[in-house]
């Protein structure tokens, strides 16, 4: 298991985080000032901006322009995991999460594994299960899956790391050129729901990436479960305005 140290920030997100989803702080309520934060924390303000950047994040708190902070009118307690940044995400709005390793072997791809690896099915691969949980409560799982030169030397260590990838692959000098990523929501098979300890057929969030180095060489695939009322997934997009001659095809004569 893994435990991050938190920082001023998270410690202050979380003792307002509690007293939001508690009822220190009704719904729609404003809570106290930046100033008054200060003084109850000890804390500067730039630290309470922080935290309450990572409250707003959760969707828990809206801040409003000359107006204040105000509670959402449905707060509810969902980690919000940037798409491709698990890690990051974790550690800004879940610094105390805790992993375990469930299972760790070498093995023959699976039919679907070998196809998005580019192996052939008997190929032997490293495989790894994992648990992430917070406070004791399972939250997500995953099952990852390495072409096996590339995954040699890897102990259980490693793959208790919340950032396993840059770890592994930047210890090789490797760097991964783009991701291939679908997002679903699924019913939870009887295994899954297991782990994660909610009913079977349960609807939970199913992810799955398959990394590629450069030249579009498949090194990795993770196929990971998160559940949906735990687990809020996101994505940043930077809007590209195209031309006309984009978006319809060129005028220009052949």
């Amino acid at each position: 298991m893994m435990i991050r140290s938190q920082t001023t920030y998270n410690l202050v997100a979380d003792a307002l985080r509690r007293d939001i989803l508690v009822g220190v702080f009704a719904p729609r309520q404003q809570i106290p000032t930046e100033q008054q934060l200060c003084e109850r924390f000890g804390a500067s303000r730039i630290t309470i901006r922080h935290a309450l950047q990572i409250l707003e994040e959760e969707l828990l708190v809206r801040r409003r322009q000359g107006s204040g902070t105000f509670v959402s009118p449905t707060p509810s307690r969902k980690i919000p995991i940037l798409v491709t940044d698990y890690a990051d995400s974790v550690a800004r709005h879940a610094p105390g999460m805790g992993r375990v390793v469930v299972e760790m072997r070498e093995m023959e791809a699976p039919e679907e594994v070998a196809w998005h690896l580019g192996v052939l099915a008997q190929e032997r691969i490293l495989y790894a299960r994992r648990v992430d949980s917070i406070e004791g409560e399972p939250v997500a799982m995953d099952d990852v899956y390495l072409v096996g030169h590339r995954a040699q030397g890897l102990q259980e260590a490693d793959f208790l790391r919340m950032d396993f990838v840059e770890h592994w692959l930047g210890g090789r000098g490797l760097q991964v050129e783009y991701i291939n990523q679908e997002i679903e929501a699924v019913d939870a098979p009887a295994e899954i729901a297991g782990l994660l300890e909610i009913q079977t057929g349960r609807a939970v969030l199913k992810e799955q990436e398959v990394l590629y180095l450069p030249g579009s060489v498949p090194v990795a695939m993770f196929v990971s479960h998160y559940r949906s009322d735990r687990i809020r997934l996101t994505s940043t997009v930077r809007w590209m305005t195209r031309g006309k001659e984009d978006r319809h095809g060129s005028n220009a004569d052949s």
